[in-house]
């Protein structure tokens, strides 16, 4: 009902009344992901950033290991210019997970914390401290690596001009797409265009 009511006065126009119901709602349960972007939606409106930027605060520090939560805050504070602030982020929550008792087998909560990392710093130009932060990954992963984190491992690869790894990764990922996308990519990169043109089209 919260929800909305403050969804009903925002459409309204009655912003203020709006703001009211929100808030309200905000202090009870500041971590709601429904009501957080409810009240973005309302706070941008009302072009008041600076609540935007308190609201995601609150929740974060709510919930630190809310990854939902965590990852909407870590691309808002990138998206406000404060990349620096999303990286100690993503690097706190990796510190938490180490800090926890590993589990039997592979430690999915430390790895996701490697790949979450991993893949902000190759989005920063970071690119070696990224493929790095992927390797640590592997590392717990092993055969149970997500074909998808192949790709972006791959990717990462081929921007740091180590090719002859991201044709390894091709040669072993099991998505169809993915071994021709890299091979093409790497073929475009090493200027054998007749063959980028080839393995793409396929």
């Amino acid at each position: 009902w919260c929800l909305v009511r403050s969804m009903f006065k925002r459409e309204a126009g009655e912003l203020d009344e709006a703001e009211a119901s929100i808030t309200g709602c905000l202090e009870k349960d500041p971590s709601n992901v429904a009501l957080i972007n409810e009240a973005i939606k309302l706070f941008t409106q009302k072009k008041d950033y600076a609540r935007v930027d308190d609201i995601m605060r609150a929740a974060h520090e709510a919930e630190p290991d809310n990854k939902d939560l965590r990852i909407a805050w870590v691309k808002h504070l990138d998206n406000t210019g404060r990349a620096d602030e999303a990286e100690k982020v993503l690097r706190g929550a990796l510190d938490r997970a180490l800090e926890e008792p590993a589990p039997q087998g592979p430690n999915v909560p430390v790895a996701s914390g490697w790949v979450d990392l991993g893949g902000f710093l190759l989005d920063q130009g970071k690119t070696h401290e990224g493929l790095d932060a992927f390797a640590a990954a592997f590392e717990i992963l092993g055969e149970y690596a997500a074909p998808e984190l192949l790709f972006r491992h791959a990717d990462g690869l081929i921007v740091a001009e180590r090719y002859d790894e991201a044709l390894a990764i091709a040669d072993k990922t099991t998505i169809e797409i993915h071994p021709p996308m890299i091979r093409g990519r790497v073929a475009f990169e090493r200027e054998n265009y007749t063959l980028a043109i080839e393995e793409l089209s396929s």
